[in-house]
């Protein structure tokens, strides 16, 4: 029946989870990549590895073997990602954020225990990822915006609007985006009805 299946869904979910294999890393394990990553690797022997994202360093696994330094872009850690998610979730239930949380921590753990040194951006991520592996080697490289010259008008220009720029598959862009459109941009359009706002 449908209610036996999702059953049988959510257990896996729950058993993939008990396992330290957050949701999010589990949509992106492949097993055809695995297989091929592994094979290519023997073949070429490269002297770095760079995992971009920390879903994608699952994918270590397929380096045994292989002597070279790896390399983890932590574009942010998911530990304290799905800690915001959970404290924002704590009226429609708990189970599941919090065994997200705790598949998180103990993924985050293995991942950077196989990694020779990691990429962060912001002080608050490199605290983040010392909780969770305090030995590994962590490189901060700040988030810079080139400036134009001369300085552009802060008040912008003509028609005036706003724009919010994200992956909306990422969840915290999703957030962001929906706090900005229903908290803070009616406050805006009260004082400025002419404003528009695109996300």
């Amino acid at each position: 029946s449908h209610t036996a299946g999702a059953w049988r869904q959510r257990g896996r979910t729950w058993a993939r989870l008990l396992r330290g294999r957050p949701s999010w890393v589990t949509s992106a394990a492949i097993n055809a990549f695995r297989e091929r990553l592994a094979l290519f690797a023997q073949a070429w022997r490269p002297q770095i590895v760079q995992f971009e994202f920390h879903v994608m360093a699952q994918y270590a696994c397929c380096l045994r073997g292989v002597s070279c330094p790896r390399v983890l872009t932590h574009h942010e850690p998911g530990t304290p990602a799905a800690l915001d998610k959970l404290r924002r979730k704590a009226d429609k239930g708990v189970v599941m954020p919090l065994m997200e949380v705790a598949a998180w921590r103990r993924y985050e753990r293995m991942i950077l225990g196989r990694m020779d040194a990691v990429v962060v951006f912001t002080d608050r991520d490199r605290a983040a990822i010392r909780s969770i592996a305090p030995t590994v080697s962590v490189v901060t490289i700040p988030l810079g915006v080139p400036s134009s010259t001369p300085a552009l008008d802060p008040l912008g220009s003509a028609p005036p609007s706003i724009l919010f720029h994200g992956n909306y598959t990422h969840t915290p862009n999703v957030a962001a985006a929906l706090r900005l459109a229903r908290s803070i941009f009616p406050l805006v359009d009260r004082d400025r009805p002419q404003v528009t706002l695109s996300l």
